[in-house]
């Protein structure tokens, strides 16, 4: 049934969401033994200015949302969907926000890479964990967009945060800006995954034993 359809792709993006963050987890815990040995060396540099810009992005990113959340309590479902201006204008400053923090702490993670010397063995676990991250990432694009579908199919008041039965747009500016940042990650991690997937074959042709210190 549609409803068992938007249940399970709901449940989908859920569980995506904790195989995903287990990948991430999994792939710091093989580098860090290489990160501590570059910090050791050579300090932490680039690594800690970026480090300290994307803290920053973080908290003010994070002010913001409990300020905008508290004042979207305040107001009515109209206001909150379009009524309200200034609303929806602090919504998209959260939105950049929130960009800038996740572009700061790319640049982090961009920084810390640029100093690793993997071993061969543990750069092509972390080749095969960007490719089973970026599968993720889109499984769990193709379930957040059943879910949308159906529920702007049998529910769009559910869309328009409106009361059962309610008029409203079935394709909120919030939704469309949050799915079209998900479509763009995924696309950018698909990139990236080629690009590794096929350094990870040049590799597998090399057989050196030297640590390997991968481009970004």
């Amino acid at each position: 049934t549609p409803k068992a359809v938007g249940q399970g792709a709901f449940d989908g993006v859920a569980n995506l969401a904790v195989v995903a963050t287990a990948i991430v987890g999994l792939a710091a815990v093989l580098a860090l033994p290489s990160f501590v040995r570059s910090v050791r060396r050579q300090g932490w540099g680039d690594v800690g200015r970026s480090l300290v810009v994307a803290v920053a992005l973080t908290v003010v990113g994070a002010a913001a949302g409990t300020g905008l959340v508290a004042w979207a309590h305040r107001i009515s479902d109209a206001q909150r969907n379009g009524g309200n201006g200034t609303y929806v204008a602090g919504a998209l400053v959260l939105a950049l926000l929130t960009v800038a923090v996740l572009a700061g702490w790319t640049r982090v993670a961009v920084c810390a890479v640029r100093r690793l010397d993997l071993p061969s063995s543990v750069l092509r676990v972390e080749v095969g964990l960007a490719a089973g991250l970026t599968a993720a990432m889109g499984l769990m694009l193709i379930s957040t967009t059943l879910w949308w579908v159906t529920l702007a199919r049998r529910a769009p008041w559910f869309l328009a945060g409106s009361l059962p039965g309610g008029a409203g747009s079935p394709a909120p500016w919030q939704l469309i800006l949050s799915g079209g940042l998900m479509a763009a990650a995924t696309l950018v991690a698909l990139i990236g995954a080629c690009r590794a997937l096929a350094a990870g074959r040049r590799l597998g042709r090399d057989h050196g034993r030297e640590p390997i210190a991968p481009s970004v």
